[in-house]
Parts: C-alpha cells; sequence; structure tokens
C-alpha cells in the first residue's frame, strides 16, 4: 500500500464533519460537564503513579497523592502525573477521537478550528497542552503536579506565585466563555479552535 493510499484509509477512520451549514457551536452546559468529567477523570489517573511511590515507599494500602512529600522521589512522579494528562488531554483527541477527550465524547461535542474544519495537531497541542495543563487548570487539577514540580525545582514562591496566575487565568477563561458572543475560552482564543455539535451517530463509543 502506497504512502498516499495509507493516508487515505487513515481518514477514513475519522468521522465525518458535519457540513458547514450543519455546525452547531456547543451549548455552555455541555461544555460544562465535559470540563467537570475530564477534571475528574483526567486528575484521577495522573495520580496513579504518585499512589504507587507512596505505595512502594511505605508499604501502605492507603491512597496517598501528596507529590511533595515525596521529596527527590516527587520529581519523577510530578513528570509521570503530567505524562498522563497530556496522554488523556492531547494524545487521545489527536489519535483516538478527533478533538475529544472522554468528557467532550461523553456529551457529544468536538474540538474543531473556527471554520469547523478538523483541527491540526499544533493548535491541539496549543489548547490543551500550554492553556489547559500549564495555564489554566494546575490550580485546581487533582494533585497540582504542575505546581508540585514548580515548588520541587525552584522554590514555595516560584509555585504560589503560578497558583495565584493560573487561578485568575482559569477564572478569566470561564468569564470569557460565558459571557462572550461566539462562548470562546481563552485556551480557544489562544490556539484558534471553539467547540462545537457533533450529531450522536457520528460520535458513537
Amino acid at each position: 500500500m502506497s504512502k498516499k493510499q495509507k493516508e487515505n484509509a487513515k481518514l477514513d477512520k475519522k468521522p465525518k464533519q458535519n457540513k458547514k451549514d450543519d455546525i452547531q457551536e456547543a451549548g455552555v452546559g455541555k461544555r460544562i460537564i465535559a470540563f467537570l468529567v475530564d477534571w475528574y477523570v483526567g486528575g484521577m489517573l495522573s495520580m496513579i503513579p504518585v499512589a504507587f511511590m507512596w505505595n512502594k515507599k511505605t508499604n501502605e494500602t492507603q491512597l496517598n497523592i501528596d507529590i511533595k512529600g515525596l521529596g527527590t522521589q516527587g520529581i519523577l512522579a510530578a513528570v509521570l502525573a503530567i505524562g498522563i494528562l497530556v496522554l488523556y488531554f492531547y494524545v487521545i483527541p489527536s489519535k483516538v477521537w478527533p478533538g475529544q477527550t472522554f468528557g467532550k465524547r461523553l456529551v457529544s461535542i468536538a474540538i474543531t478550528n473556527q471554520d469547523g474544519s478538523y483541527t491540526t495537531r499544533k493548535r491541539l497541542a496549543i489548547r490543551q497542552i500550554i492553556g489547559w495543563i500549564f495555564l489554566e487548570t494546575p490550580a485546581i487539577m487533582t494533585g497540582n503536579p504542575v505546581l508540585a514540580l514548580l515548588g520541587l525545582t525552584f522554590d514555595q514562591s516560584v509555585e504560589t506565585a503560578m497558583q495565584y496566575a493560573s487561578f485568575a487565568i482559569l477564572v478569566l477563561s470561564i468569564v470569557c466563555m460565558l459571557f462572550s458572543e461566539r462562548h470562546l475560552a481563552l485556551h480557544d482564543r489562544l490556539a484558534q479552535t471553539k467547540v462545537v455539535y457533533l450529531k450522536r451517530e457520528k460520535v458513537a463509543f
């Protein structure tokens, strides 16, 4: 099979995009539900290596997700946790379900370019990794792996500054989503993307 045929085969596996006149921007309610689902599921998954390392260190079965309490081992735990967040928020919507995390797939919405076409991996990386993981959610993410990594590699003042900045950016992003005309959050503006509704038959599990 030629390279071109392989690329065409990959495209055929993707759900067909809605026609432009059929595209509907996702409602705020669906986006909030997807946000809560992804925040919980992504956050808990990212804490698996942290809990495992605590178990190996103490031989206790009690769940512990204190990254900084691991000392120097916490750096590795934080990096692994961030890696899982990247897998959940970037790799899945770029490789598995085009434009969709688990939460977005659950409520039938997807990330696209602002013209409704499939977004590129570069834009997804800007939106999901830079905008979402490193700027908007460190202050509320389970276990705070980004903040913990800053605290372990620099000092508490850097971690605290980032915590306040992240919370302020998140609040501003939510305000933009709720009250702007097109309901674009900051990470959408940064990556030039939007979130649209997809007909359920096109996103079935």
